[in-house]
């Protein structure tokens, strides 16, 4: 099965660890495989059964090791394996873990800062839970001598809620006072002049800012005026009914994890406040530091670092091949959650990894505080590196000194939209989960809904990974706007043609996940009956939703008539593909307002002189200049 080579036969270090490089594998004819390198360029003709037992030399061992492992399902003799695996070594179809760790980074050779500057808190009719927020993050930053200033980004309706925010901000200490910087109506409005006369145009710009007029719900709204704030900076997201009060797991590593989709993070479940802050680990250290750890560097910036030590086993093939490349950057970081869990369903932690489903198996009581409780502990045992999510706001560290996407303006999951993003339009960016938690502390107990419901956020996702692939390559602004052409095509036919599309779409994602519902339920329903029949309830509800005249976000048909919150949808999908195809202009445009001392965000100490001169904008002549 496997041909000797002697010419191979031992000139590998023994104790050096190998994996199966990323391939591509195309059929050879004759019983025979061709597999590419992904690394090396080359192609090499493989007999069927022994590419299908190559492929499944995905972890890193050495080759005496890979060699034992096969020569069970391999007619052929120790040597003779391991000589042919030498072989494959030589073409570039196995890849060594000391060569990928040693590769230097790429690019520039000068070293940025990367120190966070701003935590931008975004926040609507709450100047209660806001201040005791704001007095939690700038208590913690005093403690730990770092200076980084507070943007908070008021959506208040009005302006009765504005002045009490205002006025409960200016109470603070002037000590406190000076390092918080304050983007409310008002100044939202004076900078979306700045950025009309800069040529973007008024209903993007209104868009971007304010959301839809229809829909009070602006958390993406809020979350854009930050990114145009902090254009520039590492910036840090948190919400306004958060404290600054940091937990970490037991017995934690410092190890750097490269890990699997599905397996970033861990959760636990708690029936009530009380008990999870009892089983908490609190810990007294800087909000920021975890974040400045990973965010913003490279792996071949972490993988070279003699502080630093890079577990890269647990490795897709898209991470290998962006950590081969030099490619491989740490755009955005997470904090984990402690306390309510942000999260409409508890369905995500139900369809979980194999790992985090046995746990509830295990336990009646667990499944069952599972699906009532909201009350959880979430976060990475160790630096964990992915390209998936969970995407949390609360929390969130983004390197905003390259490209981001904006945030859906209007409604909830904008967090998960803004991970979709990047995930599936910028293919060498990456997240760090950090294995810190943020207490998420709204003011009263929530609880799930009844039934699991699609939400508007869903829509934008099922949207977006029906990009075609060829929609993906390229630079950060050419994706955008390839993105948001897209969604600007689909949402300009008729009604009934967006409809149409949105259905197909949602039934593809549908029958997904019953799919792989209906492999579990073979696997799992004699062990945990509790799980079979909440998928029974998960199914029928999937089912209901797909069935019904026309497909409509569960948020919309709550405030809205059918046809009415159909249409509505169709708007805010056309507006958003607007706003995709001009960021990247609204970003050069922040970039250069920043340059000419023009900010979105006001130092708190000014407001009250910029409430008289609300039209300064006007004034300020920026259309002639700007990209000259």
């Amino acid at each position: 099965m496997l041909q000797e080579n002697p010419a191979t036969r031992d000139v590998q270090p023994s104790n050096q660890r190998y994996r199966l490089a990323p391939v591509v594998r195309y059929s050879g004819g004759r019983d025979t495989v061709l597999l590419y390198s992904q690394f090396s360029g080359l192609v090499r003709t493989v007999p069927s059964n022994t590419a299908e037992k190559l492929l499944a030399c995905t972890t890193f061992l050495t080759l005496d090791q890979h060699a034992r492992n096969l020569q069970g399902r391999c007619n052929a003799a120790l040597d003779v394996i391991r000589d042919e695996l030498c072989s494959y070594v030589a073409d570039g179809l196995f890849i060594s873990e000391s060569e990928l760790l040693s590769e230097k980074s790429s690019g520039s050779n000068v070293v940025r800062s990367n120190d966070i500057s701003s935590i931008g808190i975004p926040t609507r009719n709450r100047p209660e839970l806001l201040l005791r927020a704001t007095k939690s993050y700038l208590e913690n930053l005093q403690q730990h001598q770092r200076r980084c200033r507070l943007v908070i980004a008021d959506g208040s309706d009005e302006n009765e809620a504005r002045r009490e925010t205002e006025n409960r901000l200016s109470a603070l200490p002037p000590d406190q006072k000076r390092s918080v910087y304050y983007a409310g109506l008002l100044q939202k409005q004076r900078y979306a002049e700045l950025l009309v006369s800069a040529g973007i145009p008024q209903e993007v710009v209104t868009f971007a800012l304010f959301g839809h007029p229809a829909i009070s719900s602006t958390i993406g709204a809020n979350r854009n005026a930050i990114l145009l704030e902090t254009v520039g900076e590492l910036a840090l997201s948190v919400d306004d009914d958060s404290l600054c009060r940091i937990s970490a797991p037991l017995g934690e590593s410092e190890q750097i994890r490269l890990a699997p989709d599905n397996d970033a993070v861990h959760v636990r479940f708690f029936p009530d406040r009380e008990t999870l802050l009892a089983s908490s680990v609190f810990v007294d250290e800087s909000v920021l530091s975890a974040h400045e750890r990973l965010l913003g560097r490279t792996l071949n910036e972490l993988a070279s670092a003699a502080d630093e030590n890079l577990k890269i086993d647990g490795a897709c093939t898209h991470l290998l091949s962006s950590l081969q490349k030099g490619q491989a950057t740490i755009i955005a970081s997470y904090l984990g959650i402690c306390g309510d869990a942000g999260m409409g369903s508890p369905l995500a932690f139900i369809m979980d990894s194999r790992a985090q489903r046995q746990k509830l198996f295990d336990s009646d009581s667990d499944f069952r505080c599972a699906l009532s409780s909201r009350e959880i502990i979430l976060m990475a045992r160790q630096p964990t590196i992915s390209h998936a999510g969970p995407w949390l706001g609360n929390g969130l560290a983004a390197d905003n000194r390259c490209l981001l996407p904006p945030f859906p303006p209007n409604l909830r999951g904008e967090d998960t939209v803004f991970g979709h993003l990047l995930s599936t339009c910028f293919s060498d960016s990456y997240f760090a989960h950090l294995p810190r938690t943020l207490l998420h502390d709204p003011p009263t107990q929530r609880s799930y809904p009844v039934k699991p419901a699609m939400g508007f956020s869903d829509v934008l996702a099922a949207f977006i990974g029906a990009v075609p692939a060829w929609h993906r390559g390229g630079s950060p602004d050419r994706v955008l706007r390839q993105l948001g052409t897209y969604l600007i095509e689909v949402s300009s036919p008729s009604q009934k043609a967006f409809d149409d599309e949105l259905r197909k779409l949602v039934l593809r994602q549908v029958s997904f996940m019953l799919s792989m519902m209906e492999r579990d339920a073979s696997r799992y329903n004699g062990i945990a009956p509790l799980w079979a029949t909440e998928m029974n309830n998960v199914r029928e509800s999937l089912l209901r939703s797909v069935t019904d005249d026309q497909i409509v976000p569960a948020e919309l048909l709550n405030l809205f008539p059918r046809p009415e919150a159909g249409a509505l949808t169709r708007d805010l999908v056309a507006g958003f593909g607007k706003l995709l195809s001009w960021w990247p202009d609204m970003i050069q445009a922040s970039r250069w307002l920043q340059s000419r001392d023009q900010r979105l965000a006001q130092p708190l100490s000014q407001i009250r002189h910029l409430e008289g001169n609300c039209n300064m904008a006007a004034t300020v002549s920026v259309g002639d200049e700007f990209g000259g």
